[in-house]
């Protein structure tokens, strides 16, 4: 399980991917019933509809600060969850580099954690002002 997070600042948001591949003996397994999670509450909030698993729309149980997806059964491995999250105003409009770390888990279908991969995304909020000078020894300046 890999993941990895880019930032759009121009729609405030941060796109996150994660792979899930799983083998036995070499094979690909079927994923059906194990469940992808993400505690999303130090992250941002959920962009809703934004959820895709390989791609196609899925739509996961928003639990709280968190969210949940159920892998059908045929969900045979590997896939790629996308989703987004928003930015915070607070690290939007901060002045300087700001970092989130997000943490998703692969959990069987008794809610153990099989796998899990975290991932910190680091970020320069844009600049909203700049002020510049130049001295001179002419006049008052």
């Amino acid at each position: 399980m890999t993941k990895s997070g880019v930032v759009d600042l121009a729609d405030k948001s941060i796109t996150w991917t994660v792979d899930i591949s799983a083998s036995k003996a070499g094979a690909a397994i079927d994923l059906g019933g194990y469940q992808f999670f993400d505690d999303l509450g130090t992250v941002g909030e959920y962009v809703s509809g934004s959820f895709t698993v390989d791609g196609a729309s899925a739509t996961p149980a928003e639990e709280g600060s968190g969210i949940r997806y159920v892998f059908p059964g045929g969900s045979i491995s590997s896939k790629q969850i996308t989703f987004k999250t928003r930015i915070s105003d607070d690290a939007y409009y901060a002045t300087a580099e700001q970092s989130v770390t997000n943490k998703a888990d692969l959990l069987n279908s008794e809610d153990v954690i099989v796998k899990d991969g975290q991932i910190t995304v680091k970020f320069n909020p844009p600049k909203w002002i700049e002020k510049t000078g130049k001295s001179s020894e002419e006049g008052s300046t």
